[in-house]
This record gives structure tokens, sequence and C-alpha cells, in this order.
């Protein structure tokens, strides 16, 4: 096949406008089939050399082996052309989705969601203990529904206004406050544990947030219990220009 305007690569009847968009699209490591393509200019050759240095590379994520990335993908709602990228820029494929994963839009069980954050506050989770438990191998699912296991250690206990908790993850778990909130509060600003839980509930009063919805983050604006992450988004709700927003902000503090 031949390479036509500058960049632009033919390959199996579909035109592609570098070797990066080919190798995003075929799921093949870019270095192999490049190096390959510029001695040879030769693209089914070249594809030939990634996949089989694909099909003799694996990726390991948290102690978890894949034999490709769009299996990682697959598993963590993503795409492999996301995935690829970072790994262009140097990163390993755990440290990749370790970003990936906090930052960008996944699918998850036919919806999206803008990190793993909302995902574990749309399922009612605490994100912490969700993070944990990826990072100990457990697989997306697992991680946020397997039942978790009740702890019999008195030494762990905790007294708040005359009730005794578990834990303290026990108390956040019950009370639906992510445990990093509370530890961001102790570390932060000094705070003893119970103030900073007394702070965090009565955010959540005020905000409207309802009780039995987590919140494993400080929410940027709360109206009516509902949480917009942007100006624009909460413009979109209100029917109005994100601009008159900005400007009665700008007015009124």
């Amino acid at each position: 096949m031949k390479r036509r305007k500058g960049h632009e690569i033919d390959y199996a009847g579909k035109k592609y406008v570098s070797l990066h968009e080919l190798c995003d699209d075929l799921d093949l490591p870019y270095s192999p089939l490049a190096h390959k393509y510029y001695r040879t200019k030769d693209i089914e050759q070249s594809v030939e050399r990634a996949k089989k240095v694909k099909d003799a590379q694996t990726y390991t994520v948290w102690g978890r082996e894949y034999k490709s990335l769009t299996d990682i993908a697959k598993e963590y709602g993503t795409s492999a052309a996301v995935i690829s990228k970072r790994l262009q820029d140097g990163k390993t494929a755990e440290e990749a989705i370790a970003e990936i994963i906090q930052k960008e839009t996944l699918s998850f069980c036919g919806k999206e969601f803008h990190g793993l954050a909302q995902i574990a506050n749309f399922y009612g989770k605490d994100y912490s203990l969700v993070w944990e438990r990826l990072k100990y191998g457990m697989s997306m699912e697992e991680a946020l529904f397997l039942p978790i296991r009740q702890m019999n250690k008195p030494q762990y206990e905790i007294t708040y206004r005359g009730k005794i908790y578990q834990s303290k993850r026990a108390f956040a778990r019950e009370n639906n406050i992510g445990i990093v909130c509370i530890r961001e509060m102790m570390e932060n600003h000094g705070l003893d544990f119970e103030t900073a839980a007394d702070i965090l509930l009565e955010i959540k009063e005020k905000a409207g947030i309802p009780a039995e919805q987590m919140i494993t983050r400080f929410p940027m604006c709360m109206i009516r219990g509902k949480e917009y992450r942007t100006l624009v988004e909460l413009a979109a709700e209100l029917k109005i220009s994100a601009a008159a927003v900005s400007t009665y902000k700008n007015r009124n503090g």
C-alpha cells in the first residue's frame, strides 16, 4: 500500500491520517509499526510486525494481566485509543488507567460517567474504598458491588454522638460520607475526627443532599440537592446564558 498526502496511509481499504490513527484503530503498538514502516515504507509488513509484537506482549494493571489495550479498555470503560495515547507519553498501563479513571469519561453498565468518583457516587459507594479495591486487584464490578466484610476489632471502634461504630470507615459508610473527605478535613485543617464529621454532615444538610446519597468530595455547586459541576451546566438547567449567571455572581458574590 502507498503513502499519500504527507502522512495519509491506505490500509485494508481505509484511509488514515497518520500511523497513530491506524494503530489506535487496529489496537496495535505504535513503536514497532512506525519503526518498520519508516525503514520499508511497506504498511502491510509494518502491520504484521506490530501484530507479532502485540501477540507477545502483555500488560499488567494492579496485578491483573491483559493481552491487549482493548481488554483493558473494556474492563475500565474507556477506549484503547485513550490508553494508547498515555502509553506513547511514557506511562505504564497501570499509570495510564490510574489517570484515566479519575479524569476521563467512563462507560459502565450502559451509562457514561465523568470519572470513578461519579460512578461511586451514583451507586452510593465510598469512592476511596472502590479505589483501594481496584488497586488491590479487583475488577470494576467487584470493587463496586462485592459486600463489605464486617470487622470485629474493638481497637478500631469509635463513638460519635453516643453511638458506637466498628471503625471510622464504618461511620463514613453508614452516614454516606466518603472517608477520604473526612481524612482531608483532618489533615488539611488540623481537625479531629468528630469535628470534621460534624462539618461534613452540616454541609450535606445545608446543601440539601439527601441523607442516603453518598458524597465523595466537596460539591462545587448544589441547588435543591442537585450538583452542578460547571457554570455552563447550571445555566443550561436554568435556561439562561452562562454570561448572565457569571454577571449575577460577580455582582452579588
